[in-house]
């Protein structure tokens, strides 16, 4: 009797084990793609040079004209640690920011996004916030 739980509880393990890693590559069971769209919103008529990337991807040189947007889609990993980070430049300016942060941004998170769209002004980077439509999730740049 003792070996028939234990191999019961052995299979229901296995089961169990196998579909959470079906579930991981099935794209249509929770792995939502996100997208960050950055905007430039200097305000000065100057152009913004952004750089990002992320551990494993490297985005690349974009220039924005002003009022001028570019975006990129991805997969954030399982495990709730996905960053990319950009570097930002604009005439006699030069500053970097974690555009997307897991531990920010997540779906775990309170105010996540799935779609993060962020204005980049003089001051600091802004996403939108759609419990009240407006960017007022403003953030200092990093250090």
């Amino acid at each position: 009797m003792k070996m028939e739980v234990y191999v019961v509880v052995i299979l229901l393990f296995v089961h169990l084990a196998a579909s959470r890693v079906e579930s991981m590559f099935d794209p249509n069971i929770s792995t939502l793609k996100s997208i960050v769209r950055i905007t430039n919103r200097l305000g000065d008529g100057s152009t913004l040079n952004l750089h990002c990337k992320s551990p494993d991807d490297n985005l690349g040189l974009k220039i924005l004209a002003t009022n001028k947007s570019w975006s990129f889609t991805f997969r954030p990993n399982i495990w709730g640690t996905t960053v990319f980070y950009c570097h930002f430049t604009w005439p006699r300016e030069t500053h970097s920011f974690d555009i997307y942060d897991d531990y920010r941004d997540g779906v775990r998170k309170g105010n996540p996004c799935i779609d993060c769209t962020w204005h980049i002004d003089q001051n600091r980077p802004c996403r939108f916030n759609q419990k009240t439509n407006l960017f007022d999730f403003c953030y200092d740049w990093n250090k």
